[in-house]
């Protein structure tokens, strides 16, 4: 039998664009998240009044406990067994966890005594990544049970990439051009209409992504190895451990993810287009 022949007589698990559209729009959700936390050193620093070194080192750390609990993420992505599947309750729960602890970082932490801000920022931060993290890692977990036709998996870099364009250049422009405009500063009214705009859209992009993923988030289309095989989280450590290259991919992704959330970073882009430029 030739290979055309193999190949043509293979069934894919194919979706339909509509669905790897809506599915994609996860990440646009997690994005917008990321985008409104992008601002929290102008708050921390100009109205909670806390120091910015002291601040630049807290978020540089909270990103790097991201990294760290993934492996534990994806154990709890591997164990998830509900009526509602595994991953659309992780992405609403990440999403609620993710949403509430940054309207209580902007909301909360500059009313509370100096002795308490800190304390309060660092915590919800955490939770913030925790929660972020279940929802993120939904994205790349879920690909493979929405569609496994290769010819259908580019169509998820071309949705993000112009998702993304909207939440990061359009966000820019709508914080400089409207919101700066309007409030004339980072203040609390300022941050009060971003939060409103982010997280809204945020939940409905979450919302819309649960519906995409809805018909393919059933065990049969989840790959996963056979259910007598038992698997625990210590597992996961002689693999990595002893792989080698899925350590330096695991690096290289990291320093990538990295690079990019820094030139991402609002303080960034204000200091080299709207003072150096």
């Amino acid at each position: 039998m030739s290979t055309s022949t193999v190949e043509k007589d293979y069934s894919y698990n194919t979706a339909k664009l509509w669905q790897v559209g809506f599915f994609t729009l996860n990440n646009t959700s997690t994005n917008l998240h990321m985008f409104i936390l992008g601002f929290v050193s102008y708050y921390a620093t100009g109205i909670a009044g806390l120091a910015v070194m002291l601040i630049s080192t807290i978020l540089m750390a909270t990103r790097v406990f991201d990294g760290l609990i993934d492996p534990t993420i994806g154990y709890i992505i591997d164990k998830t067994e509900s009526k509602f599947g595994k991953f659309r309750p992780l992405i609403i729960l990440g999403n609620i966890i993710s949403a509430g602890t940054i309207i209580a970082v902007y909301s909360v932490t500059h009313l509370l005594p100096d002795s308490l801000q800190l304390v309060f920022f660092v915590a919800m931060l955490v939770i913030n990544k925790i929660g972020y993290s279940l929802q993120t890692s939904v994205t790349k977990a879920a690909q493979s049970a929405l569609t496994n036709n290769p010819k259908q998996r580019p169509l998820y870099a071309i949705f993000d990439g112009i998702y993304n364009v909207g939440v990061f250049t359009g966000g820019q422009i709508f914080v400089s051009s409207y919101l700066m405009a309007k409030h004339g500063e980072f203040n609390l009214a300022l941050f009060t209409e971003l939060n409103s705009f982010g997280l809204i859209l945020a939940g409905v992009f979450a919302i819309l992504a649960v519906i995409g993923i809805s018909e393919k988030d059933r065990k049969e289309y989840y790959g996963l190895a056979e259910e007598t095989t038992e698997t625990k989280l210590r597992d996961y450590w002689p693999v990595i451990k002893g792989n080698r290259p899925l350590q330096m991919l695991s690096l290289s992704a990291s320093m990538d993810k990295l690079a990019t959330s820094l030139l991402r970073q609002p303080v960034v882009v204000v200091m080299l287009f709207g003072i150096l430029l």
